[in-house]
């Protein structure tokens, strides 16, 4: 097993080298931050700890054939081409990479990384100098940031109210 893992706990800044047990068997995935050390500029996203293939039945069988394996979340870095870019230009180690959370199973990680990413309002937060803090380019593929004054105030509006 690889363990070159640069994945920190968020809580204890410990690293974790090996996929963490829940009592009830293995975290499906996490959800992480990705931060960039210079600009302080973030990334929130999701990684799965393994991986499934579906092959077709062996001979004589009828059951298609599930395979199971570890995903490469070790060396994973990310699947945004802003953030890969960003860290092939100024190299891994100028970046903080933080599990923010830990999923049970696929469902409650694709909605506790929803969840942190519109509590975090990762579409729309600045940074003291007016840019945008967050480098997520959308939230599951379906809502993206608005440059529109009304939007922008809208939202504001919005969070304020919750």
């Amino acid at each position: 097993m690889n363990s070159n893992s640069h994945w920190l706990f968020k809580d204890n800044k410990t690293i974790i080298t090996e996929v963490p047990e829940n009592g009830n068997g293995y975290y499906a995935g996490f959800v992480y931050s990705i931060k960039d050390n210079d600009t302080g500029r973030i990334y929130i996203g999701k990684k799965n700890f393994y991986s499934t293939t579906r092959k077709p039945p062996l001979k004589g069988y009828k059951r298609k054939r599930v395979i199971t394996k570890e995903s490469d979340w070790r060396t994973y870095t990310s699947s945004s081409k802003i953030v890969k870019a960003l860290i092939e230009e100024k190299g891994k180690e100028n970046f903080t990479f933080e599990i923010l959370a830990l999923a049970p199973d696929k469902a409650q990680l694709n909605y506790s990384e929803l969840v942190i990413q519109v509590k975090l309002d990762v579409l729309q937060a600045l940074n003291e100098n007016g840019e945008r803090l967050y480098l997520n380019e959308n939230i599951s593929l379906r809502y993206y940031p608005s440059a529109k004054p009304e939007t922008i105030e809208y939202r504001r509006l919005l969070n304020e109210s919750y």
